[in-house]
């Protein structure tokens, strides 16, 4: 039942490389926060209050590296194309059950896979 994570809690965790925080009440992921874990492969975030204002471009500025992401199960109407500009190896990307009106390809230009 996780409702904040400090900026700091994965300071210490480098070489993190699955990170699940699924079934929580996270309402937004700091930047901050994922910088510190720049080897993640797998992030989990589904079943949480994520929205638009919470993920924008610097959310996943530092996970290059990042193969699947799951923000199924949350309340995100609109994601903008640059969120992914840095996921050259995201393989999965799971969005399902959020409450998108329209989804248009240029959302998804940035991902090469």
């Amino acid at each position: 039942n996780i409702s904040v994570l400090p900026d700091a809690v994965l300071d210490r965790t480098p070489v993190l490389q699955k990170l699940f925080l699924q079934n929580n009440f996270l309402s937004e992921v700091s930047p901050h926060l994922l910088n510190a874990v720049p080897n993640l492969l797998l992030l989990n975030l589904s079943f949480n209050h994520l929205s638009d204002e919470s993920i924008n471009t610097d959310t996943f500025q530092s996970q290059v590296k990042l193969v699947a992401l799951d923000l199924s199960h949350n309340s995100i109407k609109n994601i903008s194309s640059d969120v992914f500009s840095k996921m050259n190896q995201l393989q999965i990307l799971n969005l399902q059950h959020n409450h998108f009106s329209a989804v248009y390809d240029e959302q998804f230009s940035a991902l090469p896979n």
